[in-house]
């Protein structure tokens, strides 16, 4: 759909969250002539976090859980890969995001110690043995993939008061352990002849500790609010470092689907401020795709293109959906399906909105109340037209039947939890529920691990699984 055209940002990335549900092996290789034809050159794997470790690494095959890459079948889906001009990039986590390893009984003692199992968490950098498994873990990708640039991670890291870290560290400031262990992964990645590339949020908060870092670090910025902050890239560039901007078409902040005013927003808004930064040290875009437990995976393939599409473009095309209907459900009369899926994105709900009416209450402990029950008698109403065109055009539907199928699901669910909403988070509302809900499941299953325990999003995330929010109905 963008072949045609110089693209704006040279690297154009699509992160896929392996480490939180790995997809069946054919879901990843379909996605392939889709990427390459929207405009991607980068596939970004993050193949491990708490709950999941994607690939069986040849050094430590005791970390892989169900569904795993093996080491052929990995090198394989990159050569695949090449075939259509996309590279593949590994994400291995180097410090939190690591109950991947920390979890197993014969390694719970590389965690640090935590006062409770919610939030983040972190590897003792301290310790010789998880630098011998990280080391472990660095060789094999260096093996497995031939990209110039390993991923370590590095974000969203939470030290707990370790006597060994306090031993070797003193005093110091969490920060100044951080930018430690960070050089050292860095210095690793180096002794494989790979640059290294990490996430930048805790090195924005603490600009002092890039006087420890070399400048070949790729920093990937992430932001996912709508007022992308491109003062913090600037910061990053003016230090000498080169940058990745990373919005995300589905993240902690949207429910069912990409919602317009959200992360169709952060795409837009990352994109287009930080083009003027493209010849100044931004060298590219991920679009980052978090915790599909969220979402079915057909209900994301408009966000992927959209990703794609900004990131390619001078100037964002006004008939880029009526395009993308066209191509990828081969609908030849496209206009007004594709009018009915941007106000589904439209209508799509926030986290906090969601989970108050489904919950009935939200992170910010607000309560369900009678300004959310009358939203919902509207947005049922709208959300009840859209569905009826979209079925109308299931016949017409040509490729992907399987996938646009998912989005109808997704409006099914969206209206449900406006009809639920509507009557006061009332059950009876939701005609059909239970027979929505096995349908959902049966989509989960085609192109995820059947019976993954983790499609209700697990015990720390499941007000975010949509499947765990279509059974609260039932």
């Amino acid at each position: 759909m963008e072949t045609m055209m110089k693209p704006v940002y040279p690297i154009r990335g699509l992160m896929l969250d392996l480490g939180r549900i790995t997809e069946k092996k054919s879901y990843y290789v379909s996605l392939l002539p889709w990427l390459a034809e929207w405009g991607y050159n980068l596939v970004h794997l993050h193949l491990a976090d708490d709950q999941r470790c994607a690939l069986r690494f040849p050094s430590r095959p005791e970390l892989a859980t169900p569904g795993a890459f093996t080491a052929d079948e990995m090198r394989n889906f990159v050569e695949l890969a090449g075939g259509y001009g996309i590279s593949v990039m590994p994400e291995i986590e180097a410090l939190g995001h690591s109950q991947f390893i920390t979890e197993r009984k014969e390694y719970r003692h590389l965690a640090e110690p935590l006062p409770d199992k919610f939030g983040y968490n972190a590897l003792c950098p301290s310790l010789t043995e998880t630098r011998e498994i990280l080391a472990d873990l660095l060789r094999d990708s260096a093996q497995i993939f031939d990209y110039p640039v390993i991923h370590v991670g590095l974000d969203e890291v939470r030290f707990g008061d370790c006597p060994v870290c306090r031993k070797k560290f003193g005093k110091i400031a969490d920060w100044q352990r951080f930018a430690e262990h960070a050089a050292w992964v860095h210095a690793e990645v180096r002794k494989l002849n790979k640059q290294p590339a990490m996430w930048a949020d805790h090195v924005v908060k603490q600009l002092s500790m890039l006087d420890r870092f070399k400048k070949d670090v790729l920093m990937y910025y992430w932001d996912y609010t709508i007022e992308y902050r491109v003062g913090k890239v600037q910061s990053l560039i003016d230090a000498g470092f080169k940058v990745m901007s990373c919005p995300s078409a589905l993240c902690s902040t949207a429910r069912i689907l990409p919602n317009s005013t959200i992360s169709l927003k952060n795409l837009r808004n990352s994109t287009g401020r930080s083009r003027h930064q493209v010849a100044r040290g931004v060298v590219g875009m991920v679009n980052t795709l978090w915790c599909p437990w969220r979402y079915l995976p057909g209900a994301v393939d408009y966000g992927m293109a959209f990703g794609a599409h900004v990131a390619t473009v001078e100037e964002e095309d006004p008939g880029f959906a009526e395009r993308f209907v066209r191509r990828f459900y081969g609908v030849s009369n496209a206009r007004p399906l594709a009018a009915a899926i941007l106000e589904l994105h439209d209508l799509s709900p926030d986290k906090n909105t969601h989970d108050r009416i489904v919950y009935g209450y939200d992170g910010l402990e607000t309560l369900f109340n009678r300004e959310d029950r009358r939203e919902c008698g509207i947005l049922a109403k709208r959300v009840a037209g859209i569905l009826s065109i979209m079925r109308k055009f299931t016949a017409k539907v040509r490729r992907n039947k399987d996938r646009y199928g998912d989005l109808v699901l997704s409006a099914e669910a969206l209206l449900a939890m406006a009809r639920f909403g509507a009557a006061g988070r009332k059950k009876s509302a939701v005609k059909g529920a239970r027979a929505l809900y096995r349908r959902a499941e049966l989509a989960w299953n085609r192109d995820r691990q059947a019976g993954d325990n983790l499609r209700f999003g697990g015990w720390h995330h499941g007000h975010d699984a949509l499947l765990r929010a279509l059974k609260s109905y039932c």
